[in-house]
């Protein structure tokens, strides 16, 4: 399950690193008709988006199922409880971890949507996933 995991965080962060590189490159080139760059960027942003948001998910998902397996098998084997306890603390610290990226890469996705359509400072959309 570690490899899994492995291959979708690296997946997922060079997606971001990525975008972030075209973003930067979209930047640089004036507005208009000939801005390939800045659809590039656009595409690429909603492609990340929905893979990182996807990863998260899967993550959650994992925890929240590792957390039922565990009271089942203290239930059935009669183990400890302290094993249904730690289990219980690794899923509310994956809890709050994966719903704040996925905040901030949602904060993220708007602000850029914000700063193309509503001629916000793009700053805001630069600065966001800091």
């Amino acid at each position: 399950m570690l490899r899994y995991f492995l291959v979708l965080a690296v997946t997922a962060g060079s997606l971001l690193v990525a975008c972030f590189v075209l973003g930067l490159m979209a930047s640089g080139e004036p507005r208009g008709p000939h801005a390939i760059w800045h659809g590039i960027h656009i595409l690429f942003a909603l492609l990340t988006i929905l893979v990182t948001l996807a990863v998260h998910s899967i993550v959650y998902t994992y925890f929240l199922a590792t957390g039922k397996w565990a009271k089942e098998v203290v239930r059935v084997y009669q183990l400890p409880d302290w094993i249904n306890t730690q289990a219980k603390k690794n899923k509310r610290k994956a809890f709050r971890f994966v719903m704040w990226s996925s905040t901030w890469v949602m904060v993220a996705a708007w602000l850029g949507a914000a700063s193309d359509t509503q001629g916000l400072n793009p700053l805001w959309h630069l600065e966001s996933p800091r």
